[in-house]
């Protein structure tokens, strides 16, 4: 089993955010290995806030997909859907990504996302600044680390 995946935090250089990258981290990091031909994945980890301020997500990007955004599953209707939603965690308090429920979507992947491999996710937040994390792939079925 994937041990968790801890941030990488990097610190812009000059900048006046109130809560400084390194008061943001990063755990239990994944993904779930996609099918050949798969255009979309999703990305699954928790964020903790250990400063006094909220952070909001405003951009999330990797080099395996052409575009990543924070999405929801809903029920409506009977019907399950997804749709774009803000990702701001709370301060002191921590934010948790799952399948089911709020996650990272990777939309035009460039490849399948192979069980085994890992890859990169860069996460700018206000206030706070860039987290990297390595996201580890388990198998198309899994449930977590």
């Amino acid at each position: 089993m994937a041990k968790p995946a801890l941030a990488m935090v990097l610190v812009l250089a000059g900048s006046a955010w109130a809560t400084p990258a390194s008061e943001l981290a990063v755990s239990h990091a994944w993904a779930r290995a996609t099918p050949p031909g798969s255009i979309v994945g999703g990305a699954y980890l928790t964020i903790d806030n250990h400063g006094a301020t909220p952070a909001r997500l405003i951009a999330v990007s990797s080099s395996v997909a052409s575009e990543a955004a924070v999405h929801v599953t809903q029920i409506a209707g009977g019907v399950a859907g997804m749709h774009e939603t803000p990702l701001v965690v709370p301060a002191h308090g921590s934010v948790k990504l799952n399948p089911g429920g709020m996650h990272l979507m990777l939309m035009g992947l460039k490849a399948p996302l192979v069980q085994g491999s890992h890859f990169e996710l860069r996460m700018n937040f206000e206030p706070g600044g860039v987290v990297t994390v390595s996201v580890p792939v388990l198998a198309p079925d899994a449930a977590g680390p």
